[in-house]
This record gives C-alpha cells, structure tokens and sequence, in this order.
C-alpha cells in the first residue's frame, strides 16, 4: 500500500486527536455530573430510595449500643447484610448526628474510590492516559443505568469500591503478603456484601488449579477474618447472626421470568454495552495470544463479575443497582483491551490503521452517547422537599405511636419510635423453610397488631399487607388517604410512598386522623376500603358509614379494584 504524504499524516492525525479530545471531554463530563447530582443530593432529608431508612435505623442501633443481630421482632428485624457499611457509617454518623447523610457520604467515597481505582488499574496495565480517562468514565456513565445508587444509603458502593481494590490487589508474582492482602480484600468485601463473593469465584478456582500456593495465601486472608468475625457476633448474639447472614440469605431462591434471564443479557449488557463488550472481549483475546496468565486472570474476573450481576439480577428484587460489578469490570476492560487493539494496530499500514482507530473512536463515542441521561431526573425538587415536610407534620399530628413499614425512619424524623423495615420482615417471612425466627416474628406482628399498639398504620399504595397479621380485622382503611403529592416519593428503586392509614378498629372507626389533614380523597382507595368494609363491618359500622358509601355499584366496582390489585 502507498504510503502516506507527510500532510496526510498530519491531517488524520489532526482528526484522531480531535476525537480522543472529544472522548476524553465527556467522559470527564460525566465525571462532573456524578459529582454535582451527588452533592444536590447527599444532604436531602428524605429518602433517595424506599430502604434507605430501614439502614439508618440499623445505624442508629450501633450508636446506641444496641444489638444489631437479634430475634426478629416488629420492634427492630436487622437486614441480611453483614455489617461493615454499618460500623464503617456509625463513624460520621458519631460526627454529624444520625439520618440519611452519614450513610451517603460513606457511598459517595466509595463510589469515588470504585471510579479511582478503575483509572488506575487500567493505566498500571498499559500506561495510557486515555484508556485509562475512558474506563473510569464509562463506569461513571453508567449512574442511571445501574440505578442512580452510587451516593444512597445502601451497601452497594462500598462493595464495589472493595471488589475494584480487589482487583487492583491481586499481584502478579508470589509474594506471600500481597496474596493474603488480596484475601483479606475479599474478606472486607463479604463482611460488606454476601453475594459478592460470586465475583471471586471462578478467580479463585483458576488459581486453585493453577497456583495452588497463591490460592492457599488467598484463602487464609479471606477465611480467618470472615471467620473471626462470624464466631464473634454469633457468640454476641446467641447465633442470630448466622441466621440472618447465611441461612436466610440462602432460602432466596425467587427467581424470576424467562423474560427477565433473557434480558440481562439482551437488554442490560448488549443494547447499552455493546461497544464495552467489544473492546473487552478483543482486549482478553490478545491476552491469549500475548500473556497467558493474563488471559486467565482477566477471563476469570470476568465471567465472576457478570455471574454475580446476572445472579443478583433474575432473583426477585434484584433492581438496576446489581449491574454495578459487571458495568465495573466491563469498564476496566474497555480500557485494557482499547490499549491493546490500538497496540496491535501498529502493525498495519498507516492509512489502515488511521482509519481502524476513528472507527473504534467513534464507536466509543455512541457508547458514551448511548448512557446519556437528564441529571435533573436524579435531584430532588422543591415539591419533593415541600411533600417530605407536609408528610412529617401529618404523622406529627396524630397522636401516639405510628408504624411506616415502608419508610420507618420518617417515624423517627417526626419524634415518635420507629419499627421495623418492611424489607427486613420480608426477608425473613418469605423463607422457604418454618424455623425458629419466622415464628418469633409472626408472633410479634400478630401481637402487636391484635392489641393496638399502633395508633395508626401508613402503608403505601402498592405495597402488601399480607405480613401484617391480623390487620384486616383490627385495623380500617380510612377513606381519605394520602396522595402521592403529599408524601415523599423515593427517586430510585422502587418509587412508592405512604398512601393508606389504617386505624384501630377501636377507637374511632371511619375517623380519619386528623381534621385538619391536607389530604384528600382518592376514589380507588375509597373503593377498597368499601371491599374491606362490606366483608369485615358489623350492620351498626353499616349504619354510621352509610353516607360514605352511598355510591352507585360500590359492591361491584370495589370487587373489581380489590381483584386488580391480588
């Protein structure tokens, strides 16, 4: 082929270094937005996401000195998660006082650690600037697509930014202390979130095949730890540790559709990663042909982090935010491999090569593109802060004690006790097996709802009311419900806010709890509650509703929205 003319030169040149400018401004760009959504929302006062709160409680208990791990009870049922993040965030939580804030800022380092430590592991492997910029960027780009969860209160963060340091740890001779370092790594990372360890699964079994002394030094400084801290709190706690940690944890097995199993794969990783998958799968090819050991240890962290995701994500309940260890590694090796498919394009003719490096420079750029999101759809409003006070002024003003299992901490921001997470209960009333825990919490919640000790009950609209034992024939559905506008609605996960209150049938039935409530009626719940009326009230609850449910084919129309909602 003819070699080019020295103007040629510089004009492709002059375009390769446009592009790589372009690349290198968004991906900064979506380094600042991150940086800005963050900060309009670490020091929001309500919740970003529906769970949040239930970990603020669990916060809470530590500095109190309270046990966290104990039998389960409405009072307080910890979450499955073992407790790094909670002990890691009782520390600015000690400094700033407890709520949502503490436990965001501890996600919003990590994040920052994760997105770090991603840069650095791809310019250790290959020294490029760019590739490097373009890794940490594309995991910053990928804020909506995994769920908007970097800076919530949630665990997630913290173990991404442990699993990324993982990967940043694992040496490349052997030196016993830098394999018991990578041990412990994994260690801090199961201690943050169990499933992580499906990420270092098929590492540890390359390395137990292949460097069986490595995989010996890995595994002393991941089991020693985990060991001692699980012998620990189980004698702390009379073994409810373990119950919730491990046996609960393993009775998940709610998979979910055929549609959902296909769609990880169609949908969340080949229609927004395409470009990314790519770039990795050419980088780990070359692997093979140029380091062997390489090939094997990238392949390995690969398919770990994609199985973790994939695991995670067709479970029931498995939302966006379990993306976040294949979109991390997908990012690491969008890096490497755009380091060595533009090493391995030395080779050819210039005029070739110019043209091989624009094209995979302008794919990289729709991948970019293709993350594009409104940041203005991730910060709370003036009507999310104006809807959050009204809220806390309503539950202020109904007398006594309050249960919001969907939102508990919104209790405690009122000045009234709170109780325990709806997810939390979830997780222990959905086992698959009867044992010991199961049976101590019906018994609570059954107590508990059968002698009133609610003054009144706030659920949200499409949550269920199952677990709630005895509420249909101890508690009533007033008619005047809260409306979405009226209580704050969680920007991420599931987007639900409180909308029913139920009070004690004793005292006051149809009463609504306060006069001056702001709210007002809604038909459809006006509908439910009509269903639940004509099957529990007795004919003197009939004569004093009677003007209430003087509508036309009540009976007809409130079957049709209770079957609806089974």
């Amino acid at each position: 082929m003819k070699e080019l003319s020295p103007q040629s030169k510089v004009f492709l040149r002059g375009i390769e270094l446009l592009l790589a400018s372009i690349l290198v401004v968004g991906a900064v760009a979506y380094l600042l937005i991150y940086l800005y959504v963050a900060g309009m929302r670490l020091r929001y006062p309500y919740e970003l996401e529906w769970i949040e709160g239930g970990l603020v409680d669990q916060v809470g208990r530590i500095l109190a000195g309270q046990s966290v791990y104990g039998p389960p009870s409405i009072s307080f049922t910890p979450f499955l998660y073992t407790p790094l993040y909670f002990y890691l965030a009782a520390i600015p939580a000690k400094i700033f006082g407890t709520g949502f804030f503490p436990l965001r800022l501890v996600s919003f380092f990590a994040s920052l650690a994760a997105i770090g430590g991603i840069f650095w592991i791809v310019y250790r492997n290959g020294r490029d600037l760019l590739a490097s910029i373009l890794a940490a960027g594309l995991f910053t780009a990928s804020y909506r697509i995994t769920g908007a969860w970097l800076d919530v209160a949630r665990v997630d963060s913290l173990s991404i930014a442990l699993l990324v340091f993982f990967w940043l740890s694992i040496p490349r001779n052997p030196g016993r202390g830098r394999w018991v370092l990578t041990g412990v790594l994994a260690a801090l990372m199961f201690l943050t979130k169990q499933t992580m360890l499906i990420a270092l699964l098929p590492f540890a079994l390359v390395h137990l095949v292949q460097y069986r002394r490595r995989a010996v030094w890995m595994a002393a400084g991941f089991v020693i730890p985990v060991a001692a801290v699980t012998l620990l709190l189980n004698l702390a706690t009379s073994g409810w540790y373990s119950f919730y940690t491990i046996n609960l944890l393993a009775q998940q097995t709610d998979w979910l559709s055929k549609d959902i199993i296909i769609g990880f794969w169609t949908t969340d990783l080949f229609r927004h990663y395409a470009v990314a998958i790519f770039f990795s799968l050419a980088g780990i090819t070359l692997l093979f042909r140029q380091a062997r050991s390489e090939f094997w240890k990238w392949l390995s962290l690969l398919a770990g982090a994609v199985l973790c995701s994939f695991l995670s994500r067709i479970k029931e309940g498995g939302y966006d935010n379990v993306l976040l260890p294949a979109v991390a590694m997908l990012a690491v090796l969008l890096g490497i491999g755009w380091k060595r498919v533009a090493h391995s394009l030395t080779r050819i003719p210039s005029l070739a090569r110019f043209a091989v490096v624009i094209a995979l420079m302008v794919a990289a750029g729709y991948q970019f593109y293709h993350l594009r999101f409104n940041p203005l759809d991730q910060i709370p409003t003036p009507e999310n802060y104006s809807a959050g006070q009204r809220f806390l002024e309503y539950i202020s003003s109904i007398p006594g004690e309050v249960y919001i299992p969907y939102h508990t901490y919104y209790a405690a921001m009122a000045g009234k006790p709170t109780y325990a997470h709806q997810s939390a209960l979830w997780d222990v009333l959905r086992g698959q097996t009867a044992d010991r825990g199961k049976e101590i919490l019906i018994q609570s919640i059954s107590e508990a709802v059968n002698n009133h000790q609610f003054n009144a009950i706030i659920l949200d609209g499409a949550g269920e009311w199952n677990f709630l034992y005895g509420l249909d024939s101890n508690y009533s559905p007033q008619p005047e419900i809260i409306p979405a506008a009226s209580s704050p609605v969680p920007l991420t996960g599931w987007q639900v806010s409180p909308q029913t209150v139920f009070l004690p049938v004793a005292a006051g039935r149809g009463n609504t709890p306060s006069t001056s409530s702001p709210f007002v009626f809604n038909e459809q719940r006006a509908l439910i509650s009509c269903n639940s009326f004509l099957q529990n009230s007795s004919i003197f609850d009939w004569i004093l509703r009677i003007k209430f449910f003087m509508m036309p084919t009540c009976t007809q129309r409130a079957s049709k929205v209770s079957f609806n909602l089974m």
